[in-house]
């Protein structure tokens, strides 16, 4: 009868690995910062009488009520196989919850022992798992050292099998926990490997004296494995209490209150206003569970157990969490040096990372505490806090001696407690600008007079330069004569028209090289010959020593002169060549003289001396 239940579970494996992979690809799409929990419970015949009173079925509620944030639990039952088992299911929901729960209750002991196919389906069913955390928790007595006595081949095969279990589940980052304890004599060939599973994979192997200790050892695994927001609190005496349990926070998602299976209470209730309440209480331990809960807390009536009293656990889930800065800087004098200093006042709040709200604003409650810190490189900076608002503190920087320049980041650290309750601490930093005004640089003197100076030099460079070029334009004649200072040549005069005919004066040559003057002035030249009442303006138009035997004209008059068709009027000048000839055109069109330079033989004359100045004063006075 043993042999053909032998050959039964070998068969049992055989198929078993056959479908395996269809099966466990059911498991994929966990989110990856969950954490997977495998229960392997043993359900062999033995269990019968070592768990007769059903405290295994209390420690695998507890593994489901007590699962941390993100969790999925699944319970495979073994005996010398696979018996029945659930999928990985999420117990953050009452149903999740109440559906492993219904399984746990139907659990049923009988057959043999062999706890390897159990280890072999928890390794396939975590294959395609991708949380962040995996773990196998194994319940179960250690009858015959987890195997029947069988052939020596088949407890050397079981061990090599148990040895592959172990390397597998280390290399994927799977943790073996085992809670054991023993009614028969173990198994020397096959009881080692199983017993080196948690040592090899850095589980935790609690041997228990009795089953009543499983809910226990199953809170002890979790708190040490797993991470949780909570807070405690004892209860000593075996007078019943009523306790208030407030909320610390609107952004909590999840509460539960948990009294410890370490010292459960012998009576326990609850009270609360809210709705998505559920709960388990049993001998082992009691579990308020409430998604969304209410400010307003909750009311909780507990007898502590007879012996130690009991522990109330109060465990928090909330959304994800961040810390806000602002800050806002100002100049104030200070009082100990009476200098002007600036005072940078940080608001730290720690808010909710999707909407961006406090999850606490001032003021704060009694059972509040609430701590900022600031720290440099130099380490933390002293600080002063905000009486009516703890989020706010100033500081005085560490300023630089130059003044308008970005300082280091400051590092900010907010921690909160609420109700024994701690956020954080949380983390940011800021940059602190420099807001000193830059003070006004004082006069540089030795500059500033050197400027001036050579302003002044500049100015007057400038001014003689001016007056220079405006010699140089009223005495252009002077500039312009040759360097024998004389004229040369002679002038052919002719009269075109006079006041409309009735006067006419004869051609004439004036001799130019005759004069001594370096100037004249067509005045003085009509004059020469007793035209002296004629031409208004002659006396304005100059004749004047030109370079290289030229002659220079200045026109002072309102006359258009007219020299190689070219028009020079008031205040221009142009100079004459041999050859060349001008026509001069008066205030009135038939007032015409034609004028032509030419070359005599200067050998052949004298010169003669004008007076032009009296010739000038004569033609005005007539």
């Amino acid at each position: 009868m043993r042999l053909v239940k032998r050959l039964t579970s070998i068969m049992l494996i055989a198929a078993l690995s056959l479908t395996l992979p269809i099966i466990s690809s059911a498991y994929d799409g966990a989110p990856p910062d969950s954490t997977d929990i495998i229960y392997i419970v043993d359900t062999s015949g033995s269990m019968e009488q070592t768990d007769s009173s059903r405290y295994v079925r209390d420690a695998l509620k507890l593994g489901i009520d007590l699962a941390p944030e993100n969790s999925r639990v699944a319970i495979i039952a073994v005996n010398t196989a696979v018996v029945s088992e659930t999928d990985l299911t999420d117990v953050s929901t009452k149903e999740g919850r109440d559906h492993l729960k219904g399984y746990v209750d139907r659990l049923q002991n009988r057959g043999d022992t062999n706890f390897a196919p159990g280890f072999e389906r928890a390794l396939e069913l975590l294959g395609s798992s991708y949380a962040y955390q995996k773990r196998v928790i194994f319940l179960g007595d250690f009858s015959e050292g987890g195997y029947n006595a069988g052939t020596r081949a088949q407890e050397a095969e079981t061990a090599t099998l148990i040895d592959d279990i172990a390397a597998r589940a280390k290399g994927s980052g799977i943790v073996i926990d085992m809670m054991l304890w023993e009614n028969a004599p173990q198994n020397s060939a096959t009881a080692p490997h199983f017993l080196a599973l948690p040592g090899a994979t850095g589980g935790r192997l609690n041997e228990l004296a009795n089953p009543n200790r499983a809910p226990a050892s199953i809170e002890d695994i979790y708190f040490q494995s797993f991470e949780y927001q909570y807070t405690t609190l004892s209860i000593r005496g075996e007078a019943g209490q009523a306790l208030y349990m407030p909320m610390p926070t609107s952004n909590v998602r999840r509460a539960r209150i948990y009294v410890s299976a370490q010292s459960p209470a012998s009576a326990f209730g609850a009270s609360y206003s809210g709705a998505n309440l559920d709960g388990e209480q049993n001998r082992s331990y009691a579990m308020v569970d409430l998604t969304n809960p209410s400010t307003d807390g909750i009311n909780i009536t507990l007898s502590p157990g007879a012996a130690d009293g009991s522990t109330i656990y109060t465990l928090l889930e909330y959304d994800p969490l961040s810390l806000s800065i602002s800050a806002t800087h100002n100049l104030a004098l200070s009082e100990d040096t009476g200098n002007e200093v600036q005072v940078s006042t940080i608001h730290a709040e720690i808010v909710d990372a999707g909407t961006g709200r406090p999850i606490l604003t001032a003021p704060y409650p009694d059972n509040a505490a609430y701590m900022v810190t600031i720290s440099s490189s130099d380490g933390q900076v002293p600080v002063t806090y905000d009486p009516e608002n703890l989020a706010a503190l100033s500081f005085l920087p560490d300023l630089p001696e130059e003044i308008g320049t970005y300082l280091e980041a400051y590092q900010i650290t907010a921690e909160l407690t609420v109700n024994g309750i701690t956020f954080g601490p949380f983390t940011a930093s800021v940059d602190i600008p420099d807001i000193r005004p830059i003070p006004e640089p004082s006069p540089n003197w030795p500059l500033i007079i050197a400027l001036s100076i050579c302003g002044i030099l500049i100015l007057t460079a400038l001014i003689i330069a001016y007056r220079i070029r405006k010699k140089e334009v009223e005495y252009q004649g002077a500039v312009e004569m040759a360097s024998d200072y004389r004229f040369h040549g002679k002038l052919s005069v002719y009269a075109v028209m006079l006041d409309g005919g009735d006067r006419e004066i004869r051609p004439f040559d004036f001799a130019l090289h005759t004069i001594g003057e370096k100037r004249i002035t067509l005045r003085n030249i009509l004059d020469s010959v007793g035209a002296k009442d004629t031409y208004p303006g002659a006396e304005d138009i100059l004749f004047l020593v030109g370079p290289e035997e030229s002659v220079v004209v200045r026109n002072n008059s309102k006359a258009i002169i007219k020299i190689m068709g070219r028009n020079y009027e008031y205040r221009s000048k142009a100079q004459m060549f041999y050859g060349q000839k001008m026509y001069i055109v008066f205030e009135k069109d038939e007032n015409e003289l034609e004028i032509n330079y030419r070359k005599v033989r200067e050998e052949d004359s004298s010169p003669v001396i004008f007076n032009i100045q009296s010739r000038r004063a004569h033609a005005q006075s007539n």
